[in-house]
């Protein structure tokens, strides 16, 4: 596994498998996903150069959002909204959780569902095409997604875990870590 994709994981996920949901900026030192996917950037190296590459791709008005430790104040015409700092986890072993659920994958079919969960549980954004970022697997009550998780940022050798989120009606029934 390329442990060098983890400090810059956006950006690898960009270039490499998410390259077909990206927009790149002409030089290639910029990218982000497309608008429906999410609002996630990423830079080459983040200094004032690529800053204007970033903007150049960004709609004004637009949010360009970074993982990226070490990044430079964008500049004029830019103002930092949030940062925080983050903490990134690496699980080497993965077991099934028991779950007397049933738990199906999600499609395109169900993007209305998974959009109305996440406005709902607040797991971080989502959009209508971030479905297209990996696999989606939920959990259903009668015709109400209850539950789901799935898969955001695939850099090279790993896939993070994202999207995890319950209906506040069934927290604390094990349905996140069942998914997870």
């Amino acid at each position: 596994m390329d442990d060098n994709s983890l400090d810059r994981v956006p950006w690898s996920s960009l270039i490499g498998h998410h390259r077909h949901l990206a927009q790149l900026d002409p030089s290639g030192r910029a990218a982000k996903y497309r608008k429906d996917v999410g609002l996630f950037g990423a830079m080459e190296v983040p200094d004032s150069r690529v800053w204007d590459a970033a903007k150049g791709i960004t709609r004004a008005g637009g949010i360009f959002g970074v993982f990226q430790a070490d990044v430079e104040t964008p500049g004029e015409g830019c103002e930092v909204l949030f940062h925080e700092k983050t903490d990134q986890f690496v699980a080497d072993d993965m077991r099934e959780a028991e779950a007397d659920v049933e738990i199906v994958r999600l499609t395109g079919d169900d993007v209305d569902a998974m959009v109305e969960l996440t406005q709902l549980a607040q797991p971080g954004p989502f959009k209508p095409g971030t479905i297209e970022m990996g696999n989606y697997f939920g959990i259903w009550e009668g015709q109400r997604l209850i539950a789901m998780a799935g898969q955001r940022f695939h850099p090279t050798g790993y896939i993070e875990v994202s999207a995890v989120c319950t209906h506040p009606s069934v927290q604390r029934r094990g349905y996140g870590g069942a998914l997870t």
